[in-house]
């Protein structure tokens, strides 16, 4: 399996802008008046505090931030947010096999290293051998707002925020008042199928003040542009055949039968249906004229769902508010995974299809191995908190109690007729291999968190989270090329992780404010399925003394030196963070070809050191100006030998193995300029320039040495899309017209090939040019 992401290098304009920008803001002195920059509120330290008072490096983007970017996914979010990575495969099927990454804190082994949560409930899971399709990926319609936390948040958060966390926050049902938002959108991509959304959100008291609701329902068609060709005739079986359609829904109910208890329910839902893979044959191919081919014998169509209720309690006990949330997550996927070109590479030594292009090359839709792919997880969760209440006390401070139960089943059914009959010998019905994983992992944890007043500017925050961690693993397997040591076989892991977390800050003046700050962040350990040992009775036996029966939980410490600058009477906004990351016990794979078999080790260390930049200005009240920018350098620094005596990795090494490496440079460049027209009338104009740098090694897939070398998989090209939208604004209707990709930009990502053996490759690229129209009218 490989994965490639996208890596670009840094344009020097982007450097020119941020210098122009304080000059320009100073010339401008003149014309400063009250602040014109909105003050998002977060609630990071689970408590709503205003962005420039928190002493973490945050980007946060409310609803029309994000209407504004035209972001409708986690796609669209992490490459517009400098220092998150995203990645994906070319080589199975669409949606699936993707991963995030904040700083470069990168791995497809094991628990997810970046949390994501929907308002207060994890949803990620677990990183198997069968796990396509990886963490779900929340649907952004009628989102209050979206944070996207860098550094480890494992105090307050827990496991799996280790790198960082993306947490999407809802609206709030009305008490008081209605709000709400009708949004629709037609768009065309060049050489590609058109795309539509439609979508609606409503909320308001039902009872003032003693009940209120939120409800919203959304449609989106993303139309494809790969076309699905016949790789035996080159004939097209469908257009466009990589089109998407996405569902969300949400109702929540709000009650306060007392004016200090509040009782919150609420139910979100999305569906996402990718119709095809999204990848492109590099040999039927033609990025330059815009035709992208997919030669798969097979359709690859997937449907992922999530169900997420939610209950909130939340009672304010006069010093000191107490909450709790009580979820329950359900997510199910199916993938038709095709695997034709994946067995013949796999099996080449004992038969071809007889394609003169190559022995993984199919001849007949007879030779067709099709993988039917399920995942399911189910997961309970809790949390009750304690949280005071003075924001301006000389002691804040939150405590809580958190308890989760989740199981995830992962299960593979492969079917390989052609196969069964030439190399077995076997009717073509018989079982080619069905494999499940049945991973099962609950969490205690009790945390706290303090914000102390020592001095009369200077705080000081100390916390800690201790929690216990039970896992455990279930594998069944059964056909003709399942491991028949082990038809059944389990594994487990128990562990008591501790994340402290300690900082000084300091508040200059009201808008002004330094801090220094240490965190420890970790995401839980696993069970190994048994492995054969080499033995004189054994030859074949993997080359270990002992079976690895477990693996430990790894954990990073994060030291981190910001600033958070209000200035101009708050026309600038300036926050910068400089950070230090330790990444030890790092939970690697180990894979031995002589056996066939391999587990999970704490074998790693690495280390990453960057900065964060996010700048925003308003010189004069038509003109806005922002820019974000963010670099992260991500090494190993330790030489890990196998017991085989290949290399798995090479001390200086970039993290991670191609294409899951790092973009060491990511930025992101906008400017809106506001005017009057006709009557009460507004017009504005925008544009933004999202852009993200190669990364130039070293690579342990280029060492010869290393077991994974493959010097045909290069990272990414560094890639910049240029995005513009104008509009105009009439009381409450704002109607825009957009183009994205603007230079129709189409770098060959995420190459992927299936093995040695074969030159069949595949890519993915970005969605050619789209321009389209937007209109959302608010009440």
């Amino acid at each position: 399996m490989f994965k490639v992401i996208r890596r670009w290098r840094t344009p020097s304009w982007i450097l020119l802008v941020w210098i122009w920008s304080a000059p320009l803001v100073q010339a401008q002195a003149s014309d400063i008046g009250e602040q014109v920059l909105e003050e998002i509120t977060v609630t990071a330290t689970k408590r709503s505090e205003p962005l420039s008072k928190v002493p973490i490096s945050i980007s946060a983007y409310n609803r029309v931030a994000l209407e504004a970017s035209g972001v409708k996914s986690v796609v669209d979010l992490a490459a517009l947010t400098p220092g998150v990575e995203f990645d994906n495969s070319a080589g199975f099927g669409p949606g699936t096999t993707t991963n995030i990454a904040i700083r470069g804190i990168n791995s497809s082994i094991g628990m997810s290293t970046t949390g994501i949560y929907i308002d207060d409930t994890p949803v990620q899971t677990r990183q198997t051998a069968l796990s396509y399709f990886s963490n779900p990926l929340p649907l952004m319609f009628d989102v209050d707002r979206v944070e996207v936390e860098r550094g480890p948040q494992g105090t307050l958060f827990g496991a799996g925020a280790e790198g960082g966390a993306l947490r999407f926050v809802s609206p709030d049902a009305g008490l008081a008042e209605y709000s709400g938002f009708v949004r629709g959108e037609a768009a065309d991509t060049q050489n590609g199928g058109p795309s539509y959304e439609g979508g609606a959100a409503v909320g308001g008291p039902i009872l003032e003040h003693k009940l209120g609701f939120r409800a919203s329902a959304w449609y989106r068609r993303d139309g494809g542009y790969i076309d699905h060709v016949d790789p035996i005739t080159g004939s097209t079986v469908n257009p466009n055949s990589n089109g998407t359609d996405s569902y969300a829904f949400r109702g929540a109910l709000t009650a306060a039968p007392t004016d200090t208890v509040k009782i919150s329910g609420s139910i979100y839902a999305q569906s996402i249906h990718n119709n095809d893979s999204s990848a492109y044959f590099e040999y039927l191919s033609n990025p330059q004229s815009g035709d992208f081919k997919n030669g798969r014998l097979l359709a690859q169509p997937n449907t992922d769902k999530l169900f997420l209720p939610s209950l909130k309690i939340e009672a304010d006990l006069g010093a000191a508010s107490l909450t709790s949330v009580t979820s329950y997550v359900n997510r199910r996927g199916n993938l038709l995974d095709d695997n034709t070109s994946f067995a013949a590479g796999t099996f080449g030594g004992a038969f071809t299809y007889g394609s003169p292009l190559g022995p993984t090359y199919p001849t007949s839709y007879g030779d067709a191995v099709p993988s039917s792919v399920l995942s399911t997880l189910n997961q309970i969760s809790e949390e009750v908190r304690l949280a005071s209440n003075d924001p301006k006390g000389r002691l804040r401070w939150t405590a809580g109690l958190f308890y989760s139960n989740t199981r995830q089943f992962d299960d593979t059914q492969i079917f390989a007729p052609y196969i069964v009959t030439t190399v077995f010998g076997l009717p073509g019905d018989t079982n080619f291999l069905h494999y499940s994983l049945l991973s099962a992992d609950k969490q205690y944890a009790a945390f706290g968190q303090i914000d102390y007043l020592i001095l009369n500017k200077l705080t000081v925050t100390a916390g800690l989270r201790v929690a216990r961690t039970d896992s455990a693993v279930t594998e069944a397997q059964s056909g003709l090329v399942a491991a028949s040591q082990y038809p059944f076989a389990q594994g487990n892991q128990k562990e008591t992780p501790i994340t402290p977390k300690i900082g000084l800050s300091y508040q200059i003046d009201d808008s002004n404010m330094v801090y220094v700050s240490a965190g420890k962040g970790y995401r839980v350990g696993g069970g190994n399925l048994p492995i054969p040992l080499a033995a004189p009775g054994n030859p074949t036996g993997c080359p270990l003394t002992r079976e690895p029966t477990s693996y430990r939980s790894d954990s990073l410490w994060s030291y981190e030196i910001g600033a958070k600058d209000r200035l101009f009477n708050g026309r600038l906004r300036l926050d910068t963070s400089v950070f230090h990351t330790d990444w030890s016990n790092i939970q690697q794979g180990i894979f031995f070809p002589v056996c066939g078999f391999g587990y999970v080790a704490n074998t790693g260390r690495a280390t990453v050191n960057g900065f964060d930049i996010g700048l925003e200005a308003a010189p004069i009240d038509a003109l806005t100006l922002g820019l974000s920018l963010a670099y992260a350098d991500a090494h190993n620094t330790k030489t890990v030998i196998q017991a085989d005596g290949t290399t798995l990795v090479s001390d200086g090494d970039v993290l991670g193995s191609l294409p899951n490496v790092g973009s060491p440079w990511s930025t992101t460049a906008s400017i809106r300029y506001e005017f009057g027209i006709l009557g009460n009338r507004r017009a504005y104009v925008r544009a933004e320039d999202i852009f993200h740098s190669r990364n130039n090694g070293p690579f342990t897939s280029y060492n010869p040495q290393a077991l994974s070398y493959f010097p045909t998989i290069p990272p990414n090209p560094s890639t910049n899309v240029l995005n513009l939208r104008a509009g105009v604004l009439w009381a409450d209707l704002d109607v825009s017209i957009f183009a994205s990709n603007v230079l129709n930009s189409h770098p060959a990502l995420s190459r992927y090939v299936d093995n040695t053996t074969t030159n069949l490759f595949t890519d993915l690229t970005l969605r050619p040019r789209t321009v389209g129209v937007t209109a959302t009218y608010k009440f």
